[in-house]
């Protein structure tokens, strides 16, 4: 017994050094500095605008809903106009994020010019506590910038009492957020901080009401600097964000097209003041420089029937309108988007192969990585077959677990072993390496090989022939005890049926045969391409032959390709 404590005491201390050792010195000593801010530090007194946006919106004659619907993460929420819970306990943290963004004043047209003017002030009047959840960073970041693009826009024409409280709680939130940048956190919280002062000190210099310009001013040029430096860093030269996750991606892809619009904007303006216009120049020149590859990364990484292979951290139908514009290309030939390890290849009609032979990425910030390398999705006559699990759930520690695991995704493996070490919501130890990845364009081969933390080592060989996909794995070197497995999950639309020495997959119509010399077994399973939402689906699992056998092979055939 006193063994087993001490291997599992000796466990946690190598989960948490390698998890530690990843990190940016910042990443360390800014959390202790972003929590004593937060804890002790106050940027001002909201309850004089909190009284000043009551009395507005008690002044509003226009038509308001009475009851309002809120639907988030599949997930819906109604409240009565007088009775909006801003911070509703009743909900997950993601959900309440979600209300807080205020993404509907410019995504939905269920609600009225006048409802939208009313949210707005209801939020200002019930939120001057800026400890609380709804003024935290990220959630600020994203409100400040739905607010004045809806102020730019539909809400354009408002009076100038509307528009002076709103650019006063923009000013008094981007003072909290100048103050809380999430220097520890990095990746896309860090960018969507930067980007929200970017495009805030912008709308605040045009705002006669903000007598404090010189602020504005040091928050503008604060922030084209850092901006600058994270689209260089952030961006790979194939086009992908470096967090890998295609729904991530979408997200900065858009905010990086705000970037320089805005950027555009206040160049054409004019309104240079005290700043250094070569860094404003700088950055739009950037954001011009990347946004093409962004979106060629992107149309690469959609199925035919326009959404995203759900590598990482993704879930389906997250993208604006805007981005859904960007369209699908039909997509023949391949593609090998070397920095950020995927592979793409489409032939046919309608017939999409993606691949993860890339590590985890950054390796100072992989919380929104998963052990899915090796792992791929396949389309079928614009059909998507096999599916990524998905990601459920961040609050949920045990469905978020689930999606982590190397067990939720179609790769080969050592039963109950897993490629990196995840842990806690967003955490990984120790990780898995890509030693090589390369594809024979001559032999239409895509082979890749991976090594597990613990050691084992994995290949896989991806054969295109006419009408058949051959998947050939090997576990070339063996540290860990386990049945050696392949695993295959099928989307949950799909009907899954065994027979002699196959498997077919069918829908309407439309019939795929997976052929093998494994042993193999079908299990029942869960499927989560959305957030909140949870499908029954099917995992198709591969055994070796012998317990000692070290090779799997099976084989998809087409009707036609």
């Amino acid at each position: 017994m006193f063994e087993a404590g001490r291997i599992v005491i000796v466990g946690k201390i190598t989960k948490i050094f390698f998890t530690l050792y990843y990190l940016k010195p910042v990443q360390i000593y800014g959390r202790i500095i972003f929590l004593f801010k937060r804890k002790f530090v106050r940027v001002g007194d909201f309850c004089y605008i909190a009284v000043r946006a009551r009395e507005l919106k008690a002044s509003l004659t226009g038509h308001i809903d009475n009851q309002l619907v809120f639907n988030f993460l599949n997930l819906q929420r109604s409240y009565q106009k007088d009775n909006i819970l801003w911070k509703d306990v009743q909900h997950d943290k993601l959900w309440r994020y979600n209300l807080n963004y205020f993404d509907f004043l410019n995504n939905n047209l269920r609600y009225s010019f006048d409802t939208k003017i009313y949210l707005i002030l209801d939020w200002i009047e019930k939120n001057t506590n800026e400890r609380s959840e709804t003024w935290e960073p990220y959630v600020i970041s994203k409100r400040v910038v739905n607010w004045i693009k809806a102020l730019n826009c539909e809400l354009k024409c408002l009076s100038n009492e509307f528009k002076q409280i709103v650019a006063e709680s923009v000013f008094d939130q981007c003072k909290r957020l100048f103050c809380d940048i999430e220097y520890h956190i990095q990746a896309n919280h860090l960018l969507e901080n930067l980007k929200a002062l970017f495009i805030s000190s912008i709308f605040l210099l045009n705002c006669a009401s903000i007598a404090n310009k010189k602020t504005v001013i040091k928050w503008l040029d604060f922030s084209t600097k850092k901006l600058l430096k994270q689209l260089e860093e952030q961006i790979f030269e194939d086009g992908a964000h470096y967090e890998l996750s295609p729904m991530y991606h979408e997200a900065i892809m858009l905010g990086v097209l705000e970037i320089k619009e805005n950027a555009e904007y206040f160049l054409k303006e004019g309104r240079q003041g005290a700043l250094d216009i070569n860094k404003i120049e700088s950055l739009q020149s950037k954001a011009e420089e990347v946004l093409p590859k962004m979106k060629e990364w992107l149309l690469w990484m959609k199925h035919p029937d326009g959404e995203i292979a759900l590598f990482n951290d993704s879930a389906l139908k997250v993208s604006t309108s805007l981005l859904k514009k960007a369209g699908v290309i039909k997509k023949v030939g391949w593609r090998f988007l070397k920095e950020s390890g995927y592979f793409v290849k489409g032939w046919g009609n309608g017939n999409y192969f993606v691949m993860d032979c890339g590590d985890i990425s950054p390796a100072y910030q992989p919380a929104h990585s998963h052990c899915d390398t090796l792992s791929y999705e396949l389309s079928v006559n614009g059909r998507r077959i096999i599916v990524d699990t998905g990601c459920g759930s961040y609050q949920d520690s045990e469905i978020r677990q689930e999606c982590r695991n190397t067990s939720a995704h179609n790769v080969p493996m050592v039963e109950q072993i897993e490629q990196s070490e995840m842990w806690g919501t967003f955490r990984v130890g120790r990780r898995s390496r890509v030693i090589n990845g390369e594809y024979n364009s001559k032999n239409n081969i895509l082979t890749c090989r991976l090594k597990d933390y613990h050691g084992n080592v994995f290949l896989r060989g991806v054969s295109f022939v006419e009408n058949l996909l051959i998947i050939k794995d090997s576990l070339e070197r063996r540290i860990c005890k386990g049945i050696f497995l392949s695993l295959i999950h099928v989307n949950s639309y799909v009907d899954v049926k065994k027979e002699d020495n196959s498997i077919s997959l069918e829908i309407n119509g439309l019939t795929v045969r997976v052929s093998t010399e494994s042993r193999c077994e079908i299990r029942d399973s869960f499927y989560y391409p959305e957030f909140g939402k949870r499908e029954e689906n099917k995992i198709i699992v591969f055994y070796s032959k012998l317990l000692n056998e070290n090779e799997i092979q099976y084989t998809f055939q087409f009707n036609k390709l």
